[in-house]
């Protein structure tokens, strides 16, 4: 694993690096969405997200689903998948519960799509959030969240639980 473009890098040279990327051999996602959400995590700015183009296999890394999860309920990273190509190749399983407990989300898309579409699209969702915070007593384990707004028709998407 080895990183492409640091966010601190200037943008016109990632179209140069992601050009250069071939496909091969196993893929560590895992371990990269845990190296990810660490250098995210080194970051003050409260909002943090990670758009990861994925199809959710994993077949090489040292770590496995369960750090990952705890790691997203640790730093409030927000996971968004865009998985390419066919769902029958897609491990719906790990991206729809890594976007759901995340408060993230998944856009699948054809290999004819365009990927900047669904960009903007991830874009356009984060420039319209609003926080929610609340206090709980301190209790140890993971806890189910449900928001609810009575008598309105609004779609929420949330982090399904919390760490204690």
């Amino acid at each position: 694993m080895r990183l492409i473009h640091d966010f601190r890098a200037p943008l016109r040279y990632l179209q140069t690096r992601m050009e250069a990327l071939r496909p091969y051999g196993t893929t560590a996602l895992f371990d990269a969405l845990i190296e990810a959400m660490r250098k995210i995590g080194e970051r003050k700015q409260e909002r943090k997200a990670a758009i990861v183009l994925s199809d959710g296999n994993d077949n090489g890394s040292a770590l496995g689903f369960g750090t990952v999860s705890d790691l997203v309920q640790r730093t409030g990273t927000l996971i968004y998948f865009v998985a390419i190509g066919s769902r029958v190749h897609v491990d719906e399983h790990t991206v729809e519960s890594l976007a759901a407990e995340s408060g993230g989300n998944v856009l699948y898309m054809s290999k004819t799509e365009s990927v900047p579409a669904a960009l903007d699209s991830i874009r356009a969702e984060l420039a319209k959030q609003y926080y929610l915070g609340y206090y709980v007593p301190r209790r140890p384990g993971t806890h189910q969240i449900r928001i609810e707004i009575p008598g309105r028709n609004v779609r929420i998407r949330a982090k399904s639980s919390y760490t204690g």
